[in-house]
């Protein structure tokens, strides 16, 4: 019987409509099949197919400048993690190097962006390093700190790529120090990297910060029957917002136990855990306007408390803003945007010390209609018999899988990989990572380079490949 691909009448276009719809994996091994089928899967159309329907981790693809060979190299690295972080049998084991890098005892703060570049502020200066150089300990750019700076060392820090959408080599930057923070944007252009000064902020009842889409939402200290209203900064030209927190509270003296602000379009978005329960808080932003020396006030188009979402000790993001297309649900309920809530809740604890032993993990898509209205959708849930005391937990997603990591009080270090579907429910599963030595605190993960960064002792950087 003559092979099916010998035939002649088989077109070139027709074998690529069939490797086209293959795994990633099966593509590279059927090369061993014959010469013209080895030919055929190294063709453009073919790998810019695989990568345009993937359901792997990509980064934004495939593009028109992008040769065969790197869209190959990209679909075989994001192939190599998803079967590590899916095999069962064995846990995670990465290849690791320690970095040449000396950091102080105390009195810093690290960070990386992009996977690739480590921001490092000190007390009298701030450096960035990047991790793809050949001289890995020498900082491709740096800025001395002005004298009043000096004074107090950082005590936190906060970035955000994309820098005003002009691309991922521009990148925000702001360090908090003890009487205010400091705004810089850096620049990581490879043949002239530089970091300029933008503003400076006072830090006067910050504990924390973040920047988001533009903006830098900066937490206060909130205690009960004070005045809890937050800021949030539009970087580009300094209009400042500001949301009345007390708002969402029911009565005086209620604390909250968790929040966190996210921007996703048009919308800031506060989701907290309210005693038990997660609420989601959505406020519109003004479109286009005038910058007034004043902040302006933000008010609530609609606030949820999911009946369902009871005892959560704590809850991620794991999807949400640009990342999203619109949905094609009918319901106009569903429409808009999306996020994905990843919430835990503990459901068992030991009967002497009252310390979890076990944990419901449960996924939600939660939807910000164009009227700015939340809607509530449960995907997925997965129960482990363990008590999750997070420290960290960091994730990559697209629209069809999430990668993320998390680091436990007890030292172990967690990787997740959740499959989410818009038409049924999400696949969650949980393995542990094998990493050498004890880590101090996850620094990174960038799920599409398969790099994990943490640091390990006081001073120590070490990054974990699992591409490799």
């Amino acid at each position: 019987m003559p092979s099916f691909f010998q035939r002649e009448q088989l077109v070139d276009d027709v074998i690529y409509e069939i490797l086209s719809a293959l795994p990633v994996k099966d593509v590279m091994r059927i090369r061993r099949a014959c010469k013209r089928l080895c030919d055929a899967s190294q063709q453009r159309p073919v790998l810019a197919n695989l990568y345009r329907y993937s359901k792997l981790l990509l980064p934004k693809g495939p593009l028109e400048n992008q040769t065969s060979k790197e869209l190959e190299h990209l679909l075989v690295r994001a192939s190599i993690i998803c079967c590590k972080w899916l095999a069962e049998l064995e846990p995670i084991v990465p290849y690791h190097d320690t970095l040449p890098i000396e950091l102080p005892m105390n009195g810093f703060c690290v960070d990386i962006a992009l996977g690739r570049y480590i921001l490092v502020a000190e007390a009298d200066a701030f450096k960035c390093y990047d991790l793809q150089s050949d001289h890995v300990d020498i900082p491709i750019t740096s800025q001395p700190l002005d004298e009043t700076d000096r004074n107090s060392k950082p005590y936190f820090m906060g970035h955000q790529a994309n820098a005003e959408k002009k691309g991922d080599h521009n990148i925000w930057v702001a360090l908090g120090f003890y009487t205010q923070i400091v705004i810089m944007k850096l620049c990581v252009y490879p043949l002239q990297p530089e970091i300029r000064f933008v503003r400076h902020l006072s830090s006067e009842d910050i504990v924390a910060i973040k920047i988001e889409e533009d903006y830098i939402i900066l937490y206060k200290i909130i205690t009960p029957g004070s005045p809890m209203d937050e800021e949030i900064h539009y970087l580009p030209n300094g209009q400042v917002f500001k949301i009345s927190v007390h708002d969402s509270l029911p009565q005086q003296g209620t604390s909250l136990k968790f929040r966190e602000y996210f921007v996703i379009g048009s919308f800031i978005i506060l989701a907290f855990i309210l005693g038990s329960q997660l609420r989601v808080d959505v406020y519109p932003i003004p479109e286009n306007p005038i910058v007034l020396e004043d902040p302006i006030r933000l008010d609530q188009s609609d606030s949820v408390m999911h009946p369902y979402a009871q005892d959560v000790a704590r809850f991620t993001v794991i999807k949400h803003g640009s990342q999203y297309k619109q949905s094609s649900h009918a319901s106009s309920s569903l429409s808009g945007l999306h996020m994905l809530f990843l919430t835990f809740s503990y459901t068992d604890h030991d009967r002497y010390t009252w310390v979890p032993t076990k944990t419901s993990l449960s996924l939600y898509d939660i939807s910000i209609a164009q009227n700015g209205k939340v809607a509530f959708k449960k995907k997925g849930s997965l129960n482990v018999d363990m008590g999750f005391g997070m420290t960290d937990f960091i994730s990559t997603s697209n629209e069809h899988m999430c990668l993320a990591v998390s680091h436990l009080t007890s030292g172990i270090v967690l990787a997740y990989h959740i499959q989410h579907f818009e038409d049924k429910e999400s696949n969650i599963s949980i393995k542990e990572l094998h990493l050498p030595g004890q880590s101090r605190r996850l620094l990174s993960f960038d799920g599409i380079r398969g790099r994990l960064c943490v640091l390990h002792g006081w001073s120590r950087i070490d990054v974990m490949d699992f591409a490799s």
